[in-house]
């Protein structure tokens, strides 16, 4: 797998429910990138928030027909 295939990857979880991002990845004051923070859905955080199980109410998106 590639580096570059991942984000794909995360985006696809995240539109199905699977996981949300709970801190966005920005530059530090050096230049240099953090990691953004994600949490699963189907389990608490850290901090005690409930898992919402959005996954559970994902419907695939209808193809336009031609």
């Amino acid at each position: 797998m590639h580096r570059n295939t991942i984000g794909g990857y995360f985006r696809e979880l995240e539109e199905r429910g699977f996981i949300r991002m709970t801190k966005g990845a920005p530059l530090g004051s050096e230049g240099y990138g953090k990691a953004a923070q994600w949490v699963l859905c189907e389990m608490p955080t850290i901090d005690g928030v409930k898992a919402d199980h959005a996954f559970r109410t994902w419907k695939e998106r209808e193809k336009p027909v031609k």
